[in-house]
């Protein structure tokens, strides 16, 4: 019993002087995470002074060496997301700043993953890289054919804009045959509504049966 005790004291003290790595940026990281996660969008309680408190820890974690860099420059998104659109005032320069820097924050994102549709997508409306929503869109397709909300939001582009409806429609329908539950009901009413607009109503009611026949989720 008195080795066991003292085999056990020792390896404690091994254990105590041996330094780890990663216990600092990992602290200040999920420290950051904490902070973020529970102050992100406007839950109660939730303050812009807790969001940049929490972005502070993720940046010291990525300078002390922190390897989850994507998962950092997430969590700092959603905060910088939150900032800019609850906190900042519309039309104010504060606004104008708080976008800026979420670009920033999504280009720098985009250095590690430039190939991460879903930071893509979510980046569009920011013009990263200096390009327009259109050339995200595409982009984002050349990546991954496959990814849906991408084709649906060029498709929806393309008709606003006036540049190509045949296109746009095409790709809105695709998508919409390709996605199920309440996206497929979002989808289905965008659809119909521009049917609608384009006075094809029979080609909208039979959208709208669709989409009420939808199973509930």
């Amino acid at each position: 019993m008195l080795q066991i005790s003292i085999a056990f004291c020792v390896a404690s003290i091994v254990l105590a002087q041996t330094p780890c790595k990663e216990s600092g940026p990992m602290v200040l990281f999920n420290e950051g995470r904490r902070i973020i996660e529970w102050n992100v969008g406007d839950s109660m309680g939730a303050s812009r002074e807790k969001l940049e408190q929490g972005m502070v820890k993720i940046r010291e974690a990525l300078d002390q060496g922190y390897e989850g860099k994507m998962e950092a420059y997430r969590l700092m998104i959603d905060a910088q997301r939150s900032i800019a659109v609850i906190y900042a005032e519309e039309g104010s320069d504060d606004k104008k700043q708080s976008l800026i820097f979420l670009k920033n924050l999504y280009e720098e994102a985009f250095e590690i993953d430039p190939d991460n549709v879903g930071l893509l997508y979510d980046a569009a409306s920011l013009a990263p890289g200096g390009k327009s929503e259109e050339e995200i869109f595409r982009q984002i397709l050349e990546i991954d054919p496959q990814f849906s909300p991408a084709r649906f939001a060029l498709g929806q582009l393309l008709i606003l804009e006036g540049k190509d409806k045949v296109t746009g429609e095409a790709m809105m329908r695709e998508a919409y045959r390709n996605s199920e539950g309440r996206v497929k009901e979002f989808r289905g009413r965008r659809l119909r509504a521009y049917l609608i607009q384009e006075g094809r109503h029979a080609e909208a009611r039979k959208i709208l049966k669709e989409i009420k026949d939808l199973p509930l989720e």
